[in-house]
């Protein structure tokens, strides 16, 4: 007769939502879609696509409708998001690296 299946207490449970995926190309090089870079930066993703449309963050390569971003590209949003933590909104920031 088979022994009584239970959860091992040993090991913590983690959910997918914790655990991000991490992508890589050929070169072996992450690669962050707008989405998981948004979640790398704390920046809403709708930031992110914004930056993306302003054109101050290029992808780096397109699959059909989605963009990838290397990691020079998360420096750069990173100096962005820090700009919209400090309390700019959007387009402040613009207007600023627009020289306005």
């Amino acid at each position: 007769m088979p022994g009584r299946v239970t959860d091992d207490r040993s090991r913590p449970r983690r959910c997918a939502d914790d655990v991000p995926f991490l992508f890589y190309d050929s070169g072996l090089n992450v690669i962050y879609t707008a989405t998981l870079m948004a979640d790398v930066l704390g920046a809403p993703p709708a930031a992110v696509r914004h930056w993306v449309r302003q054109r101050l963050l290029e992808p780096t390569r397109r699959a059909g409708s989605i963009e990838w971003f290397d990691f020079a590209q998360l420096v750069g949003g990173r100096n962005l998001a820090r700009r919209l933590g400090g309390g700019l909104a959007l387009r402040e920031i613009d207007a600023q690296l627009a020289g306005r």
